[in-house]
């Protein structure tokens, strides 16, 4: 399955009618986790058993990009935990849940535009709405 860059959109629900997109990222990458949990013992005859179920879900987000604005450096210097984002990706679907903005960076040469990088961990149960 391809994808189109552009199409993948990280928002976040502001309380306003409209998501606040997070503008100007030219990379975006969604990962989600599924820890297995290790039920392995002296009985398990030199294999490794996985218990059925995962441990742990997690979904992580980051973008890079040119900001356009101070949107994320304002959150994450006014402590706040987690916020309701989306990341919807065309052709699969939105994944919406709390996310905790963890990481805010900027890397700036010399001869060209600085970039900013964004990290988000999710901080609680994802929803996954596939595309109809």
């Amino acid at each position: 399955m391809s994808i189109l860059g552009r199409n993948v959109v990280i928002s976040k629900t502001t309380g306003q009618s409209a998501p606040f997109v997070i503008a100007g990222l030219k990379t975006k990458t969604w990962t989600i986790n599924g820890t297995p949990v290790d039920v392995t013992s002296d009985d398990s005859t030199g294999w490794r058993e996985l218990m059925d179920d995962a441990g742990l879900l997690s979904m992580d987000l980051s973008g890079e990009g040119f900001l356009e604005d101070d949107e994320m450096i304002a959150e994450i210097i006014s402590g706040t935990i987690a916020a309701t984002y989306t990341v919807s990706i065309d052709g699969i679907g939105d994944f919406t849940g709390k996310f905790a903005l963890v990481s805010v960076a900027s890397s700036a040469e010399t001869s060209t535009a600085a970039t900013q990088t964004i990290s988000l961990q999710s901080a609680g149960v994802i929803t996954y709405t596939p595309e109809t």
